[in-house]
């Protein structure tokens, strides 16, 4: 008897063991991560293209808004000299993917290095302020309509980008920071931020 006895329990004994594995696998196997999912968002292929956000530009002035903010930043928009032909007839959407992948190969954000357009193209290097200025005399040039916005960051609490009127008159996100080597290369209708100011309105 006590040999049948301890049979059962040796048996009930692997027998949970047994299902306790088999559970486990089924957890673990439920939270897999597939090969082909970039955790990090960048494979942008299979996305949306960004948030189209409304267009309150009409009752705004289509210049600096706040010239107390120029003032006090000593935020002074100057022409800036950009030569190279692939800046150039941009359009669209198509037009921002163009002007990604030029940032991307040419620049790379870097806290503390150059706020304006003339410093980045000198360095290499720009900071968002630096980049967003950049961005901004590149697509007012080629004819596009932006805003330049700033907001609130995990990392910063003047995290600046664009927000860009496409043909059709809706508006996209547009951040030369995020396109960056430093941020893995993200999409450009990317957002890390949350908008609390429109700093200027510029038009072609």
């Amino acid at each position: 008897m006590k040999r049948v006895l301890g049979f059962l329990i040796l048996c009930c004994y692997f027998g949970i063991i047994g299902f306790s594995g088999t559970s486990y696998a089924a957890q673990v196997s439920e939270v897999e991560i597939p090969d082909d999912d970039c955790p990090d968002g960048s494979n942008f292929d299979q996305m949306k293209p960004g948030e189209v956000l409304i267009d309150d530009t009409d009752n705004m002035d289509r210049t600096l808004i706040d010239q107390s903010y120029t003032r006090e930043y000593n935020y002074q928009r100057s022409s800036v000299p950009i030569s190279d032909s692939r800046l150039s007839n941009l359009h669209g959407r198509q037009g921002l993917k163009t002007l990604a992948f030029y940032l991307q190969q040419n620049f790379n954000h870097r806290k503390g290095a150059s706020k304006t357009a003339h410093g980045v193209i000198a360095t290499g290097y720009g900071d968002c302020w630096g980049l967003s200025d950049f961005a901004v005399e590149v697509l007012t040039k080629n004819g596009y309509t932006v805003k330049l916005v700033q907001g609130r960051s995990s990392q910063s609490n003047a995290h600046r980008w664009l927000e860009v009127q496409l043909e059709d008159g809706s508006w996209t996100t547009f951040d030369p920071s995020l396109v960056t080597k430093k941020y893995h290369y993200k999409p450009y209708w990317y957002r890390c931020a949350q908008k609390n100011q429109v700093l200027g309105v510029y038009c072609p």
